[in-house]
């Protein structure tokens, strides 16, 4: 269902906002993991605000959505040297950040044009983005721009105040400062909370399942070889069918000894990620399935592919070994994302 973009009103309720968070800089006092939360008036939903900015190489508001964001938010905290551009765009959020202008989409510049609004320099030009999983940042709905107009606001009010307070936003362990509304004569008036957040538990996952392809597989002798795995995220947007570009993901399965890539198939989270990562493993099935292979290993350097691959391979017999380094898929992946980059 198509979304409705925001009105002009909309559009220049948050340009607006945005003259006054650059005026006021919050970033030269907030750090990123200065965590507190806002209420989403229409809906009841929370988003947990994080100022990005303090060493003036991002300057964003960013609402990570729900409990889910708040997750995905934590675990790029602790990602340290091993995050990834998958992990920041896969995390549900909303964005309102500061961007040079060639880094603008076309309708953005579109949007300040008919508003009559200009800037200069760089990092000077106001950008507003919704991120969802398996896709690429995209505008905001109407919706949307609403909530992250209530976000700004609300970021300059806690600005303000964590200035002069510094233990503003201290609390007890899983609770966090949520900034709650309600109507009094027909306008939000907004509140201090101390609330306790619940984080998602790690949730079991399920894997699709061919009886098909699963009894052809079992009637193939089993063999000493070895087959590399991999499944990754590709960098480079693909247009979708709803005009809203998505990153897909590439499966890989070579043949090590002579470094062949016997089977490769491109992926998208049409429903959710985790929908497209419980057909992966029969994909690898298939792939066994036509070239008449039963291995008696599979490798791969990622935990998550081996615990998804993990039923497939018991059921086989098949021995699944997690390994630091397969060079060989290394080299092919890198080459195939520079290819399809050029592309």
């Amino acid at each position: 269902m198509k979304q409705k973009s925001p009105t002009q009103a909309e559009w220049r309720q948050l340009y607006a906002l945005m003259d006054r968070v650059k005026e006021e800089a919050p970033w030269q006092w907030m750090e990123e993991t200065d965590i507190f939360a806002v209420q989403n008036p229409e809906t009841g939903d929370l988003g947990f605000v994080s100022v990005m900015g303090s060493l003036g190489e991002h300057l964003a508001v960013a609402a990570y959505l729900g409990e889910e964001g708040l997750a995905g938010f934590l675990r790029i905290q602790y990602a340290g040297p091993y995050l990834t551009p998958d992990m920041v765009l896969n995390v549900p959020q909303l964005q309102a950040s500061f961007e040079d202008r060639n880094t603008l989409h076309q309708k953005d510049r579109d949007v300040i044009k008919q508003l009559g609004l200009k800037y200069r320099g760089k990092q000077a030009w106001p950008q507003f983005q919704s991120y969802a999983p398996g896709m690429a940042p995209w505008y905001v709905t109407a919706v949307e721009a609403r909530f992250l107009a209530h976000v700004l606001e609300q970021t300059l009010d806690v600005a303000a105040r964590l200035r002069d307070d510094p233990a503003l936003l201290e609390t007890d362990e899983g609770e966090y400062l949520v900034r709650t509304p309600t109507k009094q004569e027909g306008k939000w008036v907004w509140h201090d909370e101390r609330r306790p957040v619940k984080l998602p538990e790690s949730r079991s996952f399920s894997v699709y399942y061919d009886r098909q392809v699963m009894a052809a597989l079992k009637q193939l002798p089993a063999t000493l070889g070895r087959i590399d795995v991999e499944f990754f995220w590709m960098p480079t947007p693909v247009l979708g069918e709803g005009a809203r570009p998505y990153h897909p993901y590439m499966l890989l399965i070579v043949e090590p000894a002579s470094g062949m890539i016997v089977g490769n198939d491109t992926m998208i989270a049409e429903q959710s990620l985790d929908e497209m990562w419980a057909m992966m493993p029969m994909k690898v099935g298939q792939t066994l399935a036509r070239l008449r292979l039963r291995p008696g290993f599979i490798r791969t350097t990622s935990e998550r592919v081996a615990a998804y691959l993990q039923p497939l391979a018991d059921e086989l017999d098949i021995e699944l070994q997690l390994l630091d380094d397969l060079s060989e898929m290394e080299n092919i992946k890198q080459m195939l994302v520079s290819f399809l980059m050029r592309q």
